[in-house]
């Protein structure tokens, strides 16, 4: 609680680990050490200025990420996230984050029941080959104005996935609101005050 850290690998504990209002200003590598147990993960209310990593061959049984701000050059990165296992019991829970910085989950596995809500993202998403279990929650997810093609392709990724993967209301709701012709009408610098003030 209120710490701060530099790089830092954790090997998740079998009780499971939690932050809470904690700034990362340092690489952060989440592993498991592949001991029995429940390995929970939670950050909370935390601030992430560089790259968190969520290892490919974390077993987690739950992650969740919850009123935490991704700065400008930090990245969450959760490449393969669980590609090789489809474990049941398992959840991912991000809810009420900003996203300053790019949002990889390329090749990973989302199991079901897992939770995406009031999300932000400013900067490149990839959802590229991503796998979604069933009954995931979508809600209130937000994409800044584009800015370039990269964030342009991120929400392709996005849109793609929910296409692939059976989630196609989802889908057409996110391609209709977040096209080029939406993308146009909105103020950006009334968008960031928006979201800057809540």
């Amino acid at each position: 609680i209120n710490c701060r850290f530099g790089g830092t690998v954790i090997d998740i504990p079998k009780t499971g680990i939690g932050f809470y209002d904690c700034v990362f200003d340092g690489r952060l590598e989440l592993n498991v050490n592949y001991s029995d147990g429940i390995n929970i993960a939670e950050l909370r209310k935390c601030v992430i200025n560089s790259q968190f990593n969520i290892s490919s061959g974390a077993i987690v049984s739950d992650i969740t990420i919850e009123d935490c701000i991704f700065n400008e050059n930090s990245s969450l990165g959760a490449k393969y996230y669980r590609h090789c296992s489809k474990e049941d019991f398992s959840r991912l829970r991000i809810k009420n984050c900003i996203f300053k910085g790019d949002v990889n989950f390329e090749s990973a596995y989302i199991p079901e029941y897992s939770v995406f809500e009031y999300l932000t993202f400013y900067r490149e998403v990839n959802f590229n080959e991503t796998k979604l279990g069933e009954n995931i929650i979508f809600k209130n997810i937000c994409f800044a104005p584009f800015a370039n093609k990269v964030a342009k392709d991120g929400l392709r990724s996005f849109v793609k996935a929910l296409n692939d993967n059976g989630y196609k209301k989802e889908a057409k709701f996110y391609e209709t609101h977040y096209g080029d012709a939406e993308a146009k009408k909105v103020n950006k610098t009334e968008y960031d005050i928006a979201v800057e003030s809540g």
